[in-house]
């Protein structure tokens, strides 16, 4: 029972970085640069997309935060 649980929870996370990157793509016209951020970890990854997406600014590979257009 637990290990359903687990791999719902999964599911759900991974579902959840796929929106995000599907909306960075619709608002930006490009990829978000994942392996610019592959020392995060997921959550903060979303975290990051979240945050472009929302100011409406594009990823900067310089840093972990998004960069001004």
């Amino acid at each position: 029972m637990m290990a359903i649980c687990m791999i719902q929870l999964a599911i759900k996370g991974v579902k959840g970085m796929y929106k995000w990157l599907i909306a960075y793509v619709k608002q930006f016209g490009k990829d978000f640069p994942i392996t610019a951020v592959a020392d995060h970890t997921e959550y903060e990854i979303v975290r990051i997309i979240q945050t472009c997406c929302l100011t409406n600014t594009e990823y900067s590979t310089g840093t972990s935060t998004p960069s001004g257009t």
